[in-house]
């Protein structure tokens, strides 16, 4: 027989319906309509549950009125899901407390919309946690007021995805506290665009971390105010990519402190246009360090100014490399310092062209080093020759032991001007290999005081055509010892006038 199952009973019945009616009330309200989103106000936020606000769509947060939005916390913005910040809009931002905004995460900061984030204070901005401000995207730094940015604090962009950085605008990074420029990564700033650069300032570029700068970029000095290179310390310029200065300017290279300046390496000095070189100041100059100085240019000495060529210092000119000597320019001779003229070395000397040369003046002259004279030219030689004679000839400074290491090819370029302007003392480290090289015109202009202090091995070296050109006066300096030395073909070379001045106790020793 079969076997019926037996009926449920009243009691069954009833305890089904109350199970149904308990998963009912388990389900959010908003599943069978119970949130109309759209008629909520400040007061009856508080009467959606968790659950509720956990499954909110974008759609129902995007409906909620403006106005409610004023009794928003923090607890709100973390029950909903991420998806649904892709709802919120702008004038719902502008009703939410600042407390409140605390609440926003990393995931949902990331999914808000530019436009909603125009809505967003700076007292808001203010709130936002270093997890919220992890979301930051390029969309809300472009949305955001500019007035907004000033909210930021280094925490805060310190945690910003770097390719965020590429959304920001310069009337918003005008306004971020100079403080908190100093959380902007390495990564963050080499995405600020050449436009948004704009927006810094000198306070802002003060503060900046080693690590900062070693993001900045070509953009960056573009854009950049050159009022803002005001700002840079030492460390920074250390820090900063070689390539960035390649976008250097005569405007920003102007407005560097001596301190920023000193911390131009090499590399970074050797990337300098030409054309920025000319913004340099004696000030900067004198700060350049040793290794800033080894990166100077041919094409940075031709374009320095007669100013920043007297911050030149010795250490500085004994390491700028031989070849930029080339740009030596006449004003730049000029306006060197006797410790920056010291530190030229012969090879650097060997570079320097005869207009430059023609630059130089007695005092720089008098400082050359013994190393710096072994480069002497006849083309420098035929600069000084240029050069204002007289006591501020560059020939007057020569020294003795400088006149020693002159090579002697170049007293073939002596000049009538130029024998007459060395010193006394001088003439004395003429040696008879340089003395062979002088000519006829030049040797008129020796005199007797000159003469009178040739050194025996100098007039060794005395040739017949110098002594056709040795005016009587300066026959009559020639003293025992000198006459005594010079070889006897040069005597063909004399005039009756100059055998005449000659002292007869000297004309025994022919």
């Amino acid at each position: 027989r079969s076997v019926m199952a037996p009926s449920p009973s009243h009691s069954d019945s009833l305890s089904l319906a109350l199970f149904c009616c308990f998963l009912l009330l388990l389900l959010p309200s908003s599943a069978y309509g119970a949130v109309d989103w759209s008629t909520l106000t400040a007061a009856t936020l508080a009467d959606v549950t968790p659950m509720e606000w956990s499954s909110a769509t974008n759609t129902n947060v995007g409906s909620i009125p403006a106005t409610a939005f004023t009794g928003f916390t923090s607890d709100y913005f973390s029950m909903l899901s991420t998806s649904a910040f892709t709802g919120f809009k702008k004038d719902q931002f502008e009703n939410v407390p600042p407390a409140a905004i605390a609440g926003i995460t990393q995931w949902a900061m990331n999914k808000i919309t530019g436009t909603a984030a125009g809505g967003f204070s700076k007292e808001q901005v203010k709130e936002f946690t270093a997890n919220g401000c992890g979301g930051i995207s390029a969309a809300i730094f472009t949305g955001l007021k500019a007035a907004s940015y000033g909210g930021f604090s280094n925490d805060c962009l310190s945690g910003v995805p770097s390719a965020a950085f590429s959304g920001m605008i310069a009337a918003g990074i005008a306004e971020i506290p100079a403080g908190a420029t100093a959380g902007i990564s390495q990564y963050g700033m080499s995405k600020i665009t050449q436009a948004a650069a704009a927006g810094f300032t000198a306070a802002q570029t003060a503060q900046f971390s080693t690590n900062t700068c070693m993001g900045l970029s070509q953009n960056f000095f573009r854009g950049a105010p050159a009022v803002v290179f005001s700002g840079f310390t030492k460390s920074c310029m250390q820090s900063t990519p070689t390539s960035a200065f390649k976008a250097l300017t005569e405007a920003a290279a102007a407005k560097l402190t001596p301190d920023g300046a000193s911390g131009i390496d090499s590399y970074s000095m050797s990337a300098i246009p030409a054309a920025a070189a000319a913004g340099f100041t004696k000030d900067q100059v004198e700060s350049f360090s040793s290794a800033g100085c080894g990166g100077i240019s041919e094409a940075i000495f031709s374009k320095l100014t007669a100013d920043a060529y007297s911050g030149l210092v010795k250490d500085c000119v004994s390491h700028i490399p031989s070849a930029a000597f080339s740009g030596l320019t006449k004003e730049g001779a000029g306006s060197m310092t006797v410790s920056g003229a010291s530190g030229i070395d012969s090879y650097d000397m060997n570079r320097i062209n005869e207009e430059a040369a023609s630059g130089f003046t007695e005092t720089q002259t008098a400082s050359f080093s013994a190393a710096g004279c072994g480069g002497i030219t006849s083309n420098i030689f035929k600069g000084f020759t240029i050069a204002t004679s007289g006591d501020a000839s560059p020939y007057s400074g020569l020294t003795a032991e400088c006149v020693s290491h002159i090579p002697t090819a170049a007293w073939k370029a002596l000049s009538k001007a130029g024998a007459a302007d060395l010193s006394v003392d001088s003439v004395a480290g003429i040696d008879s290999y340089d003395m062979n090289s002088i000519s006829e015109a030049a040797a008129s202009g020796f005199n007797k005081a000159q003469v009178a202090k040739f050194s025996k091995q100098g007039c060794s070296g005395i040739p017949l055509a110098m002594f056709k050109g040795m005016t009587p006066n300066a026959f009559s300096g020639l003293i025992k010892d000198c006459v005594a030395q010079i070889p006897t073909s040069s005597w063909a070379g004399v005039n009756a006038l100059g055998l005449f001045s000659l002292q007869y106790s000297y004309l025994l020793c022919l």
